[in-house]
Parts: C-alpha cells; structure tokens; sequence
C-alpha cells in the first residue's frame, strides 16, 4: 500500500484488513498502509504488548497491537495477538484482497489452519507456528495435505531454516516481520513461488484437487513417506 491513496482511503482500507485479520501491529498498518503513529493512535484502539515470537523461548519482543474491538484488544493474551497478527502478515504478503481469506481459529486445532486462502483456483492452508513441538508439528502438515499447498509462517528466521530443511512437499516456509514498519530491502514474490510448484491455472474441466472436491487424496504407498521424522 502506497501513499497515492488519500488518508480516506488509506484508513478504509486499513479499517476493512482489520475487519478480515482482526489483529494487525502498528508497524503492519504503517508498512502496509502509508499510516503514520499519529494516525493510528487516532483511529484505532492500540496496545503495546510484550510478546514471545516462540512459545518455548525466553526471548521476547515488544509492539503496538491495534484492533477494532476495544475491549476484545484488552483482553486477548499475547500469543493470540501476534499469532493473529503474524496470519495477517502472511496474507499481506501474499498480496491477497480480504475476499479470499477466511480465518479458520486452528491455534489450538491440529486438524485445522489457522486460515483458508483461495489464489487462482487452488486452496491453500495458511498457518503460523509459534514453536511447535515435533509431534503436532507433523501432525499439522500431514493435516493440510488435503489442501493444494500449505503456507507456513513463522516469526523466528531460525524456526523456518530448521522446518525448511526437513519438509518441501506443496509447503512454502516464511518468515513474518509485524514489529517493523520497514519494507525488506528485498522481497520473495510469493504468490509466484507457490503457482510455479503447482504449475499454471487448472484447466476448465481438468480434475480438481483433494481440497476443492471434498474428498481426501490417496495415501502414500504402504510403508512409504517423504516426510522427516523430526521437527
């Protein structure tokens, strides 16, 4: 988001991601939206939090958390605030509009992800990992085979080399930033990384996959997996 939008526009914009994403940093919606601290201590209510980019580290960081809903803002723990707002982080990279998201609340479910996203025909499960342990780690993503392509986010640059160097099947590992207003000096397109692995738009009429058609794909062969067996 750039600043040839008008503020309008610019906090409308700001006000319907949070609508969708329900939690965003003040470092996201100056990134994102062109918004200074000024104009969001203005329009919407924030909070700065401690938070540990890792359930299990000791390290811990600290942002401005902002919502529409006040008292919600006021009462939600820590981790649920920069896990909501590292999902969102991942659908602002993915540059994807608010109608083609869909939270689905799987902080806490291994079965389901944290989000649905739809992109140019394919469905993708949408998950941020606060340090999971090695068991509901291969838990979740043996899950989201079902769908066409998992997108696994993470705020430890640590966490996504180790996960990166043990999964690669339809899984695409990233590294989420909602504590900084800065844009990277270099950023990976990743829309176009997911559709070069699952190749160009389905075909009208060509069979559509697992996630699409409601039926689960078949399993490995028996006693076969491209799967590590740690995490």
């Amino acid at each position: 988001m750039t600043k040839r939008y008008t503020l309008p526009m610019r906090l409308m914009r700001a006000r319907q991601a949070l609508q969708t994403d329900e939690v965003l940093t003040a470092p996201q919606l100056q990134r994102h939206y062109a918004l200074t601290e000024e104009n969001i201590a203005e329009h919407f209510p924030c909070r700065p939090t401690t938070f540990r980019p890792l359930g299990n580290s000791s390290k811990m960081e600290t942002t401005t958390f902002c919502m529409l809903d006040h008292q919600a803002l006021l009462w939600a723990p820590s981790w649920k605030l920069s896990h909501q707002a590292s999902t969102a982080e991942l659908r602002h990279l993915l540059d994807l509009p608010v109608t083609a998201w869909h939270l689905e609340g799987g902080e806490r479910d291994t079965q389901r992800p944290d989000a649905l996203a739809t992109l140019q025909g394919y469905q993708l499960a949408i998950e941020h990992d606060a340090g999971y342990a090695p068991a509901r780690t291969r838990e979740k993503i043996h899950a989201f085979e079902m769908y066409d392509y998992t997108v696994w986010g993470t705020l430890s640059r640590a966490r996504k080399s180790h996960l990166e160097a043990r999964y690669s099947d339809k899984i695409l590992f990233v590294h989420t930033n909602i504590t900084s207003p800065e844009l990277p000096a270099t950023s990976l397109d990743l829309t176009q990384t997911i559709l070069a692995q699952l190749g160009s738009r389905p075909v009208a009429g060509a069979p559509v996959s697992a996630a699409r058609s409601g039926t689960a794909p078949p399993g490995p062969p028996a006693g076969s997996s491209s799967r590590s067996q740690s995490s």
